[in-house]
């Protein structure tokens, strides 16, 4: 995925037309960079409170 961005990226900076497959590798890559933001989210506040759960634990 990333090396198509970049190909992309290249292509567009040096002047040159976006392919008619431009926009939609963009738009999966978009989506896949949510879809793990969502992730490291969800994982990072999981953490969170099974670490105040076993701090609690401990009193």
């Amino acid at each position: 995925m990333g090396n198509n961005v970049n190909q992309i990226a290249r292509r567009l900076n040096s002047g040159g037309d976006p392919h008619p497959v431009d926009a939609a590798i963009l738009l999966r890559a978009e989506r896949l960079l949510a879809t793990a933001h969502d992730a490291v989210r969800a994982i990072d506040e999981a953490a969170f409170r099974a670490a105040g759960q076993k701090a609690g634990g401990l009193r």
